[in-house]
């Protein structure tokens, strides 16, 4: 990715985090309340010394406080790093709504997301838990596309554990999936799961890939069962959350194949500020899977230092536990432990 996008993007970022919301609210309060001249006057020059760190600072202290808006929406952007992407930013804008003015349908919530760094990745996406009718319906949804520039060690672990097979490749990925539920017991909900796959790999610098099939599409129609007592979806401080997901994929062309995964995490808090978390993922693959949907050790999310794709295979179990210590406001330190296999018997 060119640097003069990812300047373009950090711009943006600063003028969308910058803007003096709550300063033009104070300057618009002195000219209707305020027929002093000098008293004007005085506003117009307090917002002239507001500079850019000052301002930054007042906005991410005016979205830390409750508000009552029908819909309350925060941004945040920021740098980051890892071994896979390299030196990028992210954007988040994140929303709070309720589908019902009663207070006994849960918050749903809402993220844009988007990242992009100088290795010449780049993701956007949404995601979000809508809750309607008291929490009888629920609907859990995701959509993304990344573009990626990786590297593959090949398919299965036998293969992935030999450094000369190695090569470098451009990873195009398409996701869209929803997931319709119903409760049938307190916190438990069960549904339909719908979801779309397309995955593509370019520009292989091995000759090795010349032969491999490289893109694949997955149709699913599957089914979900759910058990979710956070008491805060987006940042849980104590709950639990079970979710078996059986995914029935057609490519309308070849041989079905089938993925059955459970996600098990509870969540204790130790202190006002600090947060244990547990977390279990299994995922396993079976059929004709085609290689670009095989389980992936590592990633963002788990197994977190472990290049994403370095290992993969048609099963997969993960487990890790961690600990958070917020500090103030929306500052925080984090720091966990896991653990992690891949196997399988891919061909």
């Amino acid at each position: 990715m060119k640097f003069k996008y990812l300047s373009i993007l950090i711009l943006s970022v600063l003028a969308v985090i910058a803007i003096p919301i709550e300063g033009r609210a104070d300057y618009h309060d002195s000219l209707q309340y305020n027929t002093d001249t000098i008293e004007v006057i005085l506003a117009k020059d307090t917002m002239k010394r507001i500079g850019l760190v000052k301002r930054v600072i007042r906005y991410f202290s005016e979205t830390n406080k409750k508000s009552t808006k029908k819909f309350d929406i925060s941004f945040i952007g920021g740098p980051n790093y890892s071994s896979d992407t390299k030196l990028g930013i992210g954007i988040v804008a994140a929303g709070l709504y309720r589908t019902s003015p009663d207070t006994l349908t849960s918050l749903s919530n809402i993220s844009l997301f988007s990242n992009i760094a100088v290795s010449g990745y780049y993701s956007l996406g949404i995601r979000g838990n809508t809750f309607f009718n008291e929490d009888r319906w629920r609907i859990d949804y995701l959509a993304k596309f990344i573009s990626f520039p990786t590297d593959t060690w090949g398919f299965g672990y036998k293969e992935n554990d030999i450094e000369a097979n190695k090569s470098s490749y451009l990873r195009i990925q398409t996701l869209v999936k929803a997931d319709v539920m119903y409760r049938i017991f307190k916190n438990t909900y069960v549904g339909t799961s719908v979801r779309f796959d397309f995955i593509k790999g370019s520009k292989y610098k091995s000759e090795r890939y010349d032969l491999i099939t490289k893109a694949a599409r997955g149709y699913s129609l599957g089914a979900v069962l759910v058990y979710d007592s956070r008491d805060f979806i987006p940042n849980p401080y104590k709950g639990s959350f079970v979710k078996l997901t059986q995914d029935n994929f057609t490519t309308f062309t070849g041989k079905p194949f089938f993925r059955t995964s459970l996600i098990a995490n509870k969540y204790l808090q130790l202190a006002k500020n600090t947060i244990i978390a547990f977390d279990l993922y299994t995922e396993f693959n079976y059929g004709a899977t085609p290689w670009q949907m095989y389980s992936q050790l590592g990633g963002s999310y788990r197994m977190r230092g472990y290049y994403e794709g370095r290992y993969n295979d048609n099963n997969m179990v993960e487990m890790q536990m961690e600990l958070r210590q917020k500090i103030y406001n929306r500052h925080g330190i984090a720091v966990w432990v896991g653990a992690g296999n891949i196997y399988g018997d891919c061909n």
